[in-house]
């Protein structure tokens, strides 16, 4: 958390921000490309989702 603090963005901000790619991910649908050029697969919402629940839990942990 302290190197997410450093860089500017809190846990918080982290789960927002994943929350908001995964409803993009969603929107623009599989095999079709992001404004940036990333093409969305399975995998990179497997990642994601698992990246948020990684997130999110450590929010239950720590009770913050």
């Amino acid at each position: 958390m302290i190197i997410m603090e450093k860089q500017g963005m809190t846990r918080l901000e982290l789960i927002k921000f994943y929350k908001n790619q995964l409803n993009k991910f969603h929107t623009v649908g599989y095999g079709n490309k992001t404004e940036n050029g990333v093409i969305i697969t399975k995998m990179l919402i497997d990642t994601t989702k698992r990246r948020l629940a990684q997130l999110q839990f450590s929010k239950t942990i720590l009770g913050r």
